[in-house]
């Protein structure tokens, strides 16, 4: 069946009565059909599926949000150490009298 021809039935019958002549099979069956067509012959395609993919990227921000607070504690915990060997309680040069303030010490 030509173009035009199916773009009359359309017009005559509606939609839904148009595919079912001319594919023999509505709308539902026809997905579900071309889904396992596609499945069948591309079998990565099924991560361009809307579902999958947004799985997929709330995994990997998952991951990476997991890593980039590691990161940070991390870089974080080594400011620490460094801030304890500069001014740790171990270094007798440093003393907690720089925290008084003068109207205190009365």
């Amino acid at each position: 069946m030509e173009s035009n021809q199916f773009h009359e039935e359309i017009l005559q019958n509606g939609w839904s009565s148009a595919f079912l002549n001319n594919v023999k099979k509505d709308e539902i069956d026809f997905e579900i059909a071309w889904y396992r067509y596609i499945e069948d012959k591309y079998r990565w395609l099924f991560i361009l599926n809307l579902e999958n993919l947004i799985w997929v990227a709330l995994l990997l921000v998952l991951f990476l949000g997991m890593y980039l607070i590691r990161y940070r504690n991390k870089k974080i915990l080594e400011k620490w150490e460094y801030e304890e060997q500069i001014y740790g309680f171990d270094n007798p040069h440093y003393s907690s009298d720089y925290l008084d303030f003068p109207n205190e010490k009365e």
